[in-house]
């Protein structure tokens, strides 16, 4: 089971019937679906966090997986979802994983099946309509108009991530390996720190250059790239990075004991407050330059691609960390962060900043005995 947190909080469309929130539906996730089900929360016409899993994992226990994905949404406080079959089959299995959602106290907006062509409600079948209807709402139009569009499958997530040409990579990695000479690491480490702050934006920092007309242009210099590449296997480095990128308000260019100092890893603060949802400038950044390092290892690093799954997880993008923690796990299943990524996007735990429900919610949440469309 995958799960997903909007991560556009600049683009606001407001939907005002079914058939808009299943045009938007592809744009939140990032991708179409196939032989999917997705439960996502609604609330007065607004998408919220999303749960997706293969129909073939729903068939041998309906109720149970209904159950399971109830009592993960709900632990973001959600009440009220709408359910989207993706399948050319009939799904046989439906009565039992409704009811398996209004067990664990779901309540069912509508639900609808879409396939290649059509798409109809799930309680009426005979009620189809042409999925031409979807990609050419207003909806769709203004997500098109904001700069988004879904890929054509999960998979298509990760193209961006295609290696460097081999000789780029063979460059960078000599680099690497001088720079991470252990008599030489440590006192580059803050040096690091701040070519990752001036990269995100500290304004005390003054930003690194960016990398010369080369085939293909990579962000930074050779230089930086390779002193990151290298820093990146230091437990520390990494500690600062993750903190430097979702913490709102955190001195970027402090240094390294500071930043380090200042990692709450996957926790909310201690004081029990809530966690701020992290700036939406930073966490880009992030991804495009982490994306970058990958590229510059082939796609070949566990640890990399696990680092982006983080980055990725707690700005809320759960089905692009999904992907690359498996890809991490294809690379070396023994990686310590790609298997604590993993557990956490399998048992579907929000990143601190997602509200939970009170325990009192979940009680009043309780006395919902059925679904039902409204």
């Amino acid at each position: 089971m995958h799960s997903h947190t909007p991560a556009h909080p600049r683009v606001v469309v407001r939907a005002t019937d079914p058939s808009e929130l299943l045009a938007a539906l592809p744009y939140v996730l990032g991708y179409h679906p196939q032989e999917s089900v997705v439960v996502t929360a609604v609330d007065g016409g607004r998408l919220g966090t999303s749960a997706r899993l293969d129909v073939a994992a729903v068939v041998d226990d309906p109720a149970g997986t209904g159950r399971h994905i109830a009592t993960t949404l709900a632990r973001t406080g959600v009440t009220t979802v709408l359910m989207v079959v993706y399948s050319c089959a009939p799904p046989v299995w439906l009565e039992g994983f409704v009811l398996g959602l209004a067990d664990a106290g779901l309540r069912l907006r509508s639900g609808w099946q879409v396939d290649s062509g059509a798409y109809w409600p799930l309680e009426d079948p005979q009620e189809r309509q042409s999925t031409d209807q979807l990609q050419s709402s207003v909806v769709s139009a203004q997500l098109v108009a904001a700069g988004l569009a879904p890929a054509a499958r999960r998979e298509g997530l990760l193209d961006d991530l295609r290696p460097y040409p081999e000789a780029v990579r063979a460059r960078l990695h000599r680099y690497a390996e001088q720079i991470g000479e252990p008599a030489q690491m440590q006192e580059r480490l803050v040096e690091a720190v701040n070519v990752w702050a001036g990269w995100l934006g500290d304004p005390t920092i003054e930003p690194p250059p960016p990398g010369r007309g080369r085939t293909p242009r990579r962000p930074l210099s050779d230089r930086h790239m390779a002193l990151l590449l290298a820093a990146v296997n230091v437990p520390a480095f990494r500690d600062a990075v993750i903190a430097a990128t979702v913490s709102p308000g955190l001195p970027l260019g402090a240094g390294l004991e500071a930043l380090a100092g200042d990692v709450r890893g996957f926790l909310p603060p201690s004081d029990g407050g809530p966690a701020q949802r992290p700036d939406q400038d930073r966490v880009e950044a992030a991804v495009e330059l982490l994306g970058h390092l990958v590229r510059a290892t082939g796609g070949g690093s566990a640890l990399l691609l696990a680092l982006l799954a983080q980055v990725h997880w707690w700005a809320g993008n759960g089905v692009v960390a999904n992907l690359l923690v498996e890809r991490a796990l294809d690379v070396n299943p023994m990686n310590r962060l790609a298997n604590l990524m993993e557990g956490l996007l399998t048992a579907a735990v929000p990143p601190p900043w997602v509200p939970c429900a009170t325990p009192e919610e979940q009680v009043d949440r309780a006395g919902f005995t059925g679904p039902g469309p409204s």
